[in-house]
């Protein structure tokens, strides 16, 4: 990929990535105690993973400052459990307790968490709640990446790709651009140096963090004729049909990493021949793959 092309691709990322919130978000430190005798209860990681459903990212740092515990222990009526928060410039520590019975330990740890979220973090846990509450509508998504691809240009190339779409639940439906770096292929002491500019249309199926897409791909191979006597450059065109399967992960509500690898079988390919036309020098295979990752941002 050249120089510009990484410039660009940089730029795309930090436009991405800087539109996280801008509030600053204070890291907390756990610590978790279950008294011997109580059975049943969820464990630390269980815990954590609660507390950051309620708001909606993880505040966890082992070396912060501010400090929240729990601890769960049999009492005189059956269970309870004491709530701890302890802040930095804040001499006295903000307590609450709860209580339950021996056989719901894990409801009375699933209330803790919510009172550990809204001690932490009140209005983080406020406004996914209301974000949960509003019917589930279409969203904008915007996605920028780089990715390794096998078929369209000689041998192994490097690349990179931004993508725009309308995401829902359940769907997506999107427009993909792309740029594959010239490689060169030579036969017969000629040769010829291939790049591809192409573009895809898009529609997925999302489950949990996997989705599958149907991707209808287009566009041109460019050529550069090496060691002919009547070297030219040439651009061919491109179509094809294809799956992508790939894997979603989510950062942030608006923030996720896309992993995916494709596989395209051409309707029209590229075919590259010497002056004479005697010597095919490369040409499109009749299988293409493509293993890339992006970033991409929801807005709406």
């Amino acid at each position: 990929m050249g120089l510009m092309s990484k410039t660009i691709l940089a730029a795309l990322l930090s436009l991405l990535c800087g539109c996280a919130s801008t509030r600053r978000r204070e890291t907390t430190r756990l610590v978790y105690a279950v008294d011997a005798r109580a059975s049943g209860c969820p464990t630390t990681g269980q815990l954590k993973h609660a507390v950051q459903k309620r708001l909606g990212y993880a505040p966890w740092a082992d070396d912060a400052a501010r400090r929240v515990e729990l601890h769960v222990a049999e009492e005189a009526a059956g269970l309870g459990a004491r709530i701890r928060l302890q802040s930095p410039g804040r001499p006295a520590a903000r307590e609450r307790r709860l209580s339950g019975t021996t056989e719901e330990c894990r409801d009375l740890v699933g209330a803790a968490a919510l009172a550990i979220s809204l001690a932490i973090d009140p209005v983080a846990v406020r406004r996914l709640e209301q974000e949960q509450r509003r019917p589930r509508r279409r969203r904008l998504q915007v996605g920028a990446g780089g990715h390794v691809s096998v078929g369209l240009v000689p041998g192994v190339s490097g690349g990179g790709h931004v993508e725009l779409g309308l995401r829902w639940p359940r769907l997506s439906l999107g427009v993909a651009a792309r740029l594959d770096a010239p490689r060169e292929q030579e036969a017969e002491g000629v040769g010829v140096s291939v790049l591809f500019v192409g573009g895809s249309l898009l529609g997925c199926g999302h489950h949990r963090t996997l989705f599958g897409c149907a991707v209808l791909s287009a566009g041109a191979s460019r050529g550069v004729g090496q060691a002919l006597r009547d070297a030219r450059a040439a651009w061919l065109p491109h179509l094809g049909l294809g799956p992508r399967l790939g894997v979603e992960l989510f950062a942030t509500r608006r923030i996720a990493v896309r992993i995916f690898s494709e596989l395209t079988v051409p309707i029209i390919g590229a075919r590259f021949a010497d002056d004479a036309d005697t010597i095919e020098l490369w040409s499109t295979p009749s299988v293409t793959g493509m293993f890339g990752l992006a970033i991409s941002r929801f807005f709406l």
